[in-house]
């Protein structure tokens, strides 16, 4: 079984980019296409997330921070 991944970004209001934020790129390693299911509801009921995919194919290193869906550890570490 391969693993899947679900991206997605969160974008800082303007007021945000004025004291310096930028946009954030996130990859949640999900295990099974269920784990990557829950993530994606679980990202869309979230505000301010956006471009939310899912992808069979490991992302940039670079581009993206790696995060885990085990018991649902993204979502307390997903901020700008």
């Amino acid at each position: 079984m391969s693993m899947s991944y679900v991206t997605c970004q969160i974008r800082p209001t303007q007021f945000l980019k004025d004291m310096g934020y930028k946009t954030k790129k996130f990859a949640i390693e999900c295990e099974t296409p269920m784990d990557a299911y829950g993530v994606c509801a679980n990202l869309s009921s979230l505000e301010g997330i956006s471009y939310i995919y899912t992808r069979k194919t490991k992302p940039s290193i670079k581009d993206y921070i790696f995060l885990s869906s085990k018991d649902n550890y993204f979502l307390n570490h997903l901020h700008l």
